[in-house]
């Protein structure tokens, strides 16, 4: 059962990383676009509809690495032995 949970957790820490990459890369997205912005590459309508949509992105897999995280911690108490919450 161990060598399951640590397949798992191993699963989860993969996941949790590529999260992690999209939440910045939607960062980098958004300072981008700010910049082009006030280099007058980009409408201020456009931009504002872009980054709403790419914050809104980025919240969502926010919370989806949250969950994640969380996911690790449980599954990390049993690895170590530990009881489950009560």
């Amino acid at each position: 059962m161990r060598k399951q949970w640590l397949e798992e957790y191993e699963r989860l820490v993969v996941a949790a990383d590529d999260l992690h990459h999209r939440i910045d890369s939607c960062g980098r997205l958004i300072d981008k676009l700010l910049v082009d912005v006030y280099r007058g590459k980009h409408d201020d309508h456009e931009a504002r509809i872009l980054i709403q949509v790419l914050a809104e992105i980025q919240a969502d897999v926010m919370q989806r690495y949250c969950h994640i995280r969380l996911q690790k911690a449980i599954l990390a108490r049993f690895i170590d032995g530990l009881h489950p919450f009560h």
